[in-house]
């Protein structure tokens, strides 16, 4: 019996491409999954989109965005609260969402597969709070590789979310 493929994730901070892509190549990454909403910044060009893309093709990388289904910037109404704050649980059950995950289950018997994202601490970041979520719900394993190149499981987040009295269930992150 094979072993269940891992998920990693990792933020891209403000690393140099360089940094970035020498934490991607430690960890055995063949394709980079772009969950970024917006996936470009003022503060740090080098990870704009179509920049990333190249360099990561240069790279010998492949690469995929697709923060329409799993970003955590929604356009859907219907998955904010009146507070305004993304509801975690109707999001992980909306169809595009549903749709994204389901494009990551099939990606991930291919390739060993980085979801990637602008926050360095999973902890901040939607791709803890809502992706790694969703897949740990469907049994599949999730690491995150930090900004030093550790690894932080997602059951040890977790317990970090709970002693700093994280809710669970509604996000206001950006």
């Amino acid at each position: 019996m094979s072993e269940q493929p891992v998920i990693y994730t990792i933020g891209h901070s403000n690393h140099s491409l360089e940094r970035f892509l020498e934490l991607v190549r430690r960890h055995e990454i063949g394709m980079l999954v772009d969950v970024r909403s917006q996936p470009y910044s003022r503060h740090v060009p080098h990870f704009n989109m179509h920049v990333m893309e190249k360099a990561a093709r240069k790279a010998g990388l492949l690469y995929l965005h697709l923060g329409r289904e799993l970003g955590g910037r929604r356009t859907e109404k219907e998955l904010y609260d009146a507070d305004g704050r993304l509801n975690v649980l109707r999001t992980i059950d909306s169809p595009l969402f549903r749709l994204g995950i389901l494009r990551i289950e099939d990606l991930m018997r291919r390739y060993r597969l980085a979801l990637v994202c602008a926050e360095e601490n999973p902890l901040r970041c939607h791709r803890f709070h809502l992706v790694a979520r969703a897949l740990r719900a469907r049994r599949i394993p999730v690491a995150h590789i930090r900004g030093d190149g550790r690894l932080q499981d997602q059951s040890e987040l977790i317990a970090e979310a709970r002693a700093a009295g994280q809710d669970d269930d509604q996000l206001d992150l950006f």
